[in-house]
């Protein structure tokens, strides 16, 4: 059920009478299974006026961010991408094949399949109307975005992905822990120890540090001591850190079978905060680049934010929502991911839908 009026007394005046007309206005809500109980429910909400987005397959607001020049941002996961969700659904509906074919398994076909499923979920989106103002990523997500924003063609993806054949960069003294504390706590345990840093910076309340292992067995009891919860990562690639630098020159040559073009859509680099450059030369050195320097998600949200983004759709599966939520708290946003392990994908585009509906973006409605 979706309904928009033009005051806050229509609304709750229609779903008093089970008005469902559509409906225009500012004050707008949908309701999934929209059962007399959970109609009922909707009206508490509404009747109250409280904001309400994405809980229990419930959105209400009456203040639409998109209304006002408010702008749509896809973001794409890293490798967390592959946490459970099908695309299979929306493949078969739109009638959308994997660009790239994978075999075997390992780190570089995680990567591949990862590249696959976001970009069959980000084209889904596309058909339905929904083109993102701007495109950002985390990690291996910056260059799924590229694919989006038509920075470079699958198979130029597919030279850069082949670049993180872990072989290549596995390190076996270097280790990632994630820790649940900002980067000011963290500062301090950096400029003590030696062999340890940022890798990346994700929200105010998680960031992953690379060390060394003599480095991890210093910072651990100190995390101990101070109860700041952590986790070692099964990772030992040091990308993102000065762990890899002395592969620039490999990733670079890598990076020579990839064709970059003018962007369609604006990419926003996690290295730099900025949009990508429009120079072949200076993308590939950004390319090479991101892959040494920490991921700066936390201020790169903040950034996308400033520069007008209110709705952030992650395109696939993995904790991007969680970051920007922590980093946003208390400001004015909305986010949503495409895929969710609790429904298929063609379900959870049609709250996506929902919710952009709600935020005043015109869209098809029905598929």
């Amino acid at each position: 059920m979706l309904l928009a009026r033009p005051t806050h007394a229509e609304l709750v005046s229609a779903l008093q009478n089970n008005d469902t007309t559509l409906g225009e206005g500012d004050f707008r809500v949908a309701i999934f299974d929209p059962t007399p109980a959970r109609v009922e429910k909707a009206l508490k909400i509404v009747s109250k006026n409280l904001i309400w987005k994405n809980k229990q397959d419930i959105w209400y607001t009456s203040t639409p961010l998109l209304k006002d020049g408010g702008k749509v941002a896809f973001v794409f996961p890293g490798l967390d991408g592959l946490a459970k969700g099908e695309v299979e659904s929306v493949s078969r509906y739109f009638g959308l094949t994997a660009p790239i074919e994978t075999e075997g398994e390992g780190l570089l076909t995680d990567a591949l399949n990862i590249f696959n499923n976001c970009s069959i979920l980000d084209n889904s989106l596309k058909k339905l109307g929904i083109i993102p103002d701007m495109n950002a990523g985390h990690s291996l997500g910056e260059w799924l975005a590229g694919y989006s924003s038509e920075l470079a063609e699958a198979n130029s993806v597919k030279a850069l992905i082949d670049v993180l054949n872990p072989e290549t960069f596995e390190l076996k003294d270097s280790k990632f822990i994630a820790i649940g504390a900002g980067i000011d706590v963290v500062q301090p345990f950096i400029t003590e120890i030696s062999d340890l840093y940022i890798s990346n910076d994700n929200c105010p309340n998680q960031v992953i540090l690379c060390g060394s292992n003599a480095a991890l067995d210093e910072l651990v009891p100190q995390l101990k001591s101070k109860q700041i919860f952590y986790q070692v990562l099964p990772f030992q690639s040091g990308f993102h850190s000065p762990f890899i630098a002395d592969k620039l020159d490999v990733i670079l040559a890598g990076m020579e079978k990839a064709q970059f073009q003018k962007t369609k859509i604006p990419l926003w680099s996690a290295t730099t905060l900025e949009p990508y450059p429009a120079d072949q030369a200076a993308i590939r050195k950004l390319s090479a680049e991101h892959l040494v320097e920490p991921v700066r998600f936390r201020e790169l949200t903040d950034k996308l934010y400033e520069e007008g983004a209110r709705v952030f759709i992650q395109v696939g599966t993995g904790g991007l929502i969680g970051f920007i939520d922590d980093t946003l708290k208390g400001k004015a946003f909305s986010t949503i991911p495409s895929s969710v392990p609790a429904r298929s994908a063609l379900a959870q585009l049609q709250r996506v839908v929902a919710s952009l509906f709600v935020e005043g973006k015109p869209l098809l409605l029905t598929f």
